[in-house]
């Protein structure tokens, strides 16, 4: 299956907007974190391609969570955990890197927990 119609069917299947530029930020959900986690690790044997749009997804999700002060302590637990079981792939260091260097309390604090 082409990289497009599995990011379709991905959407499809969690509700999302199909879009393929920053499909991930686009679509990141407050209060759909701990889903979005869960997706992701049933999905393992999903394309690279695709876990790096899931892995963004995840990390936007925070995002928006921590910046609406609607981040559950099981949220932010699953969220460090999923992160530590991934910040050592390197396939996941340039989107780890990016969220980190524009870190920032106003609009990306999630940098803060990368």
């Amino acid at each position: 299956m082409k990289k497009i119609d599995l990011l379709e069917m991905v959407s499809d299947e969690l509700g999302l907007s199909f879009i393929e530029q920053d499909w991930g930020i686009i679509n990141g959900s407050s209060d759909r974190l701990e889903e979005f986690i869960e997706y992701f690790n049933t999905h393992k044997s999903f394309p690279g391609t695709i876990k790096y749009q899931l892995f963004e997804l995840i990390i936007a999700s925070c995002n928006e969570a921590l910046l609406k002060n609607a981040i559950t302590t099981k949220g932010k637990l699953l969220f460090k955990k999923f992160i530590q079981q991934h910040s050592s792939d390197p396939f996941f260091k340039p989107i780890l890197l990016y969220w980190k260097r524009i870190t920032n309390e106003e609009d990306f604090p999630v940098g803060r927990l990368l």
